[in-house]
Formats: structure tokens, C-alpha cells, sequence
């Protein structure tokens, strides 16, 4: 009966009454919202396997990134009705257009610099008083000169903590090796994510760390976080990456502020 299917059952059964009317377009509104987080993989990677064999067009509105990922070929992000980056999902991922659209992403680093020179392969970049190399990429997103304001992302992911007994005379040669301390740590389940104050003098950072940072918690029982607070962090110049529309005006709020995630939502575009 229908009252006795479960969630997903539901969710299967709707899908099949939609393709059965062999529609040219399928839209699905939160096709996964209302199941647990074990069955939405599961369906996930059914609904991913019936939209290929489907071999029409099909638009996916969803909040969560890992399901637009494997779903859609292109990426449309909207806010209150007005579409602010659209494109290949590979390219909306790497490369967010502003600080908006980097935190409906989940990355949390977006931060702001002034350009101190550039070279064909290199930026080098003033940040809370200490010096960073980015890679410099070719587009408009790089033309920058010294002295202008930018803003720029690193994702958690890509910040290491580097081990005590690696940190000595030929890791001072390494670049970006950030000093500081963790001043608060988030369970998310199988990883951490750890906040970053950098040591230093000058005005606190508004939201009380520079850099949040995602470890395993396998790694952090390797490295023995809970033993020590204080730590230098390496983060590779590949991975900073400045934003699209990186030049900022001269008194722009700082970017980075946390995004209410409702607001945003993210159209997934398959088959097209």
C-alpha cells in the first residue's frame, strides 16, 4: 500500500511515474531531500546511472554540491531569483566567480590581499602581515598589478599542518609556511575541521581564526593534534586561487562573510 512504502521506495516510485510519460525535459526539486544519508548515496548513483540512459534533458535543483557533482554536466547557482554564476561543473567548482558563490561551494577561506609583485609563473601576495606565493594562472582573472587589492580562495582541504619533526632548516626554504596556533576544532564525522589562528600582532580577524582546515581524523590521531596547539601550516602556491573578478575597490567590505546557505540554491543541468 502506498502508505506502508518507505522513503525511498517513494522516491523510486515517483521517479518511475515521471518517465513513464517519456517527458522531453524532467525537472526534479530536491529529488534525494527526504531520505537519510546512506540511502541518498545509494539513490544518488541510481538516479545518476537513469538520467544517462534517459538521454534527455533533465534539471536538478538541489543545496548539496556532491549531488549536483555527480549528477550534472553543467552548474547554475542562483540567489533570490538571479542566476550570479552559471557553466561546466568542473569550471563553477575550481574557479567561483565572487566570495558569494565560493561560499555556497563550502569554502570557507575566502580572504583579501594586496598584490606585492608578479612574475610569468608567480604572484606574491601581502596577507595579515605575511607574505604568500600563489601560482599565477593565464585569464583575465590574474591581470593584476602590485599594489592592487584582491580576493582570493584556499580550500581547506589543501592546507597541510606540517609534522614537528619535518620543520627545520630545509623547510624554511619551503614557501607559505604559515605559524600559529588551532584555537577550536568541529567534529564533522570522519573529519575535522580545525580553526587556525596565525601568530602575530594587528586586529583579530572578524570570525576569531584565519584558516579553517579539514583533516581526517585518522591524521589527526596520527599527528596527535590533541597533544599540541601549536603548529606552521603549509599551504602549496597552486592552491591559491584568486577569484574570476579579482581586482577589489579601495574600501570594500572584507569577502568571506558566512552565506545563509537557504538563500542559495544550486541548479544542476544533465543530458545537455
Amino acid at each position: 500500500r502506498p502508505a506502508a512504502l518507505s522513503g525511498g521506495q517513494q522516491q523510486r516510485v515517483a521517479l518511475g511515474r515521471a518517465l513513464a510519460l517519456d517527458p522531453d525535459l524532467l525537472l526534479l526539486d530536491e529529488p534525494l531531500a527526504a531520505v537519510d544519508s546512506p540511502l541518498r548515496r545509494s539513490l544518488r548513483e541510481e538516479l545518476a546511472t537513469m538520467l544517462r540512459g534517459f538521454g534527455k534533458a533533465a534539471v536538478i535543483v538541489t543545496h548539496d554540491l556532491a549531488e549536483a557533482c555527480q549528477l550534472a554536466d553543467r552548474i547554475v547557482i542562483y540567489d533570490r531569483g538571479r542566476v550570479i554564476q552559471a557553466g561546466p561543473k568542473d569550471l563553477v567548482v575550481t574557479r567561483p566567480a565572487t566570495p558569494d558563490v565560493a561560499s555556497v561551494l563550502g569554502i570557507p577561506n575566502v580572504l583579501e590581499g594586496t598584490v606585492l609583485g608578479t612574475t610569468p609563473a608567480q604572484l606574491r601576495l601581502s596577507w595579515r602581515g605575511r607574505e604568500l606565493v600563489a601560482a599565477r594562472e593565464a585569464g583575465p582573472a590574474e591581470a593584476v598589478h602590485p599594489g592592487s587589492r584582491v580576493a582570493f580562495f584556499i580550500r581547506s582541504e589543501h592546507i597541510g599542518l606540517m609534522r614537528k619533526d619535518r620543520i627545520g632548516p630545509a623547510a624554511s626554504r619551503q614557501l607559505n609556511l604559515l605559524p600559529g596556533r588551532l584555537v577550536g576544532e568541529v567534529d564533522m564525522g570522519p573529519w575535522l575541521a580545525l580553526r587556525f589562528l596565525l601568530d602575530g600582532d594587528g586586529p583579530p580577524p572578524p570570525r576569531g581564526y584565519d584558516l579553517e582546515i579539514h583533516i581526517s581524523k585518522l591524521v589527526h590521531e596520527q599527528l596527535c593534534v590533541h597533544y599540541d596547539r601549536h603548529w606552521t601550516v603549509s599551504v602549496q602556491p597552486a592552491a591559491i586561487r584568486l577569484l574570476p573578478s579579482a581586482t577589489l575597490p579601495p574600501r570594500s567590505p572584507v569577502p568571506g562573510r558566512p552565506a545563509e546557505a537557504a538563500s542559495h540554491r544550486l541548479g544542476s543541468l544533465s543530458g545537455i
